[in-house]
């Protein structure tokens, strides 16, 4: 399912973390445990390029999405002050 850059970043972070993950809600089994890059929208795209609907959307971006542009812009503007 998920190609060499995701397996390589599993196996290493196993060898730091229990279940290579820091919480129980990432972890979706072994190799099924998806590391991803980006995510904007709706989607999430694995450190392998493959793109996923992100069906789970936990906490902030259930709402409105990742990287909403109004928020990044605002957030943004904020650090730069």
């Amino acid at each position: 399912m998920f190609g060499p850059k995701t397996h390589a970043l599993q196996k290493r972070a196993q060898e730091i973390m229990p279940l290579g993950v820091n919480s129980n809600f990432r972890y979706w089994g072994d190799d099924i445990t998806p590391y991803v890059e980006k995510a904007k929208g709706a989607y999430l795209w694995d450190v392998d390029g493959k793109k996923y609907i992100d069906y789970r959307m936990a906490f902030g971006p259930i709402i409105l999405g990742h990287s909403f542009y109004e928020v990044d812009r605002l957030v943004i503007e904020e650090i730069q002050k």
